[in-house]
């Protein structure tokens, strides 16, 4: 059983555990290395770690390539109402931005993640730190689409300081010993131009 989209294992925990069980009774398995990554095998590190006895104590990732395309191309030139238009024309983003943008899909990405770590979260269980006021995710596509240049004045301030310090975001996802709230949150890091979402895991055995 394969399960392209993340929707199925990041929903109710108990939907999730239902599907495992489910498959483990038929003798197949289940499978959705591709939900977190884009088919890298860190569904299949965790649980090669997980069953060598190991215990996960901390995930910290960069799991948007939508959001490090946008974070690397805005710039003096390019807003960042242009950089999420971009994404979209370029097909890293979802068909509605939106989803990106709020959080959403790293969200889910990192509920996989910890699931397969061994903790029972839920997507609740995730603060949100985001960049985007939230009333920017109320109403239609369209009007978002006319609402976003209103805030590229205030991240065009922000970038510049960054810049001077030689800094980039970056949307950063963590779970640290299984502590709730897990976080999603865009950080200021050292410049290093990539598109590729990043993870590290730390374990104890």
């Amino acid at each position: 059983m394969v399960a392209a989209n993340k929707i199925a294992a990041s929903s109710a925990y108990e939907n999730y555990r239902e599907l495992k069980t489910i498959a483990r009774q038929r003798g197949v398995k289940y499978l959705f290395e591709t939900n977190v990554g884009a088919g890298l095998p860190i569904i299949n590190t965790i649980n090669d770690l997980i069953h060598s006895g190991d215990k996960i104590l901390k995930i910290e990732a960069v799991l948007s390539g939508t959001l490090n395309y946008i974070f690397n191309k805005i710039s003096a030139d390019i807003p960042f109402s242009r950089t999420i238009k971009m994404a979209q024309e370029e097909r890293y983003s979802e068909p509605d931005p939106r989803i990106d943008l709020s959080g959403k899909d790293v969200i889910r990405k990192l509920v996989i993640l910890a699931r397969e770590a061994g903790y029972r979260i839920e997507q609740e269980d995730v603060e949100k730190n985001l960049f985007v006021p939230n009333d920017f995710f109320e109403g239609s596509l369209d009007d978002f689409w006319k609402r976003v240049p209103s805030l590229d004045a205030d991240f065009e301030a922000r970038r510049q300081v960054l810049e001077k310090e030689n800094k980039h975001w970056r949307f950063v996802a963590k779970l640290e010993n299984g502590k709730k709230p897990l976080s999603a949150c865009r950080k200021s890091e050292p410049t290093i131009r990539s598109t590729d979402w990043k993870a590290a895991t730390t374990s104890s055995c």
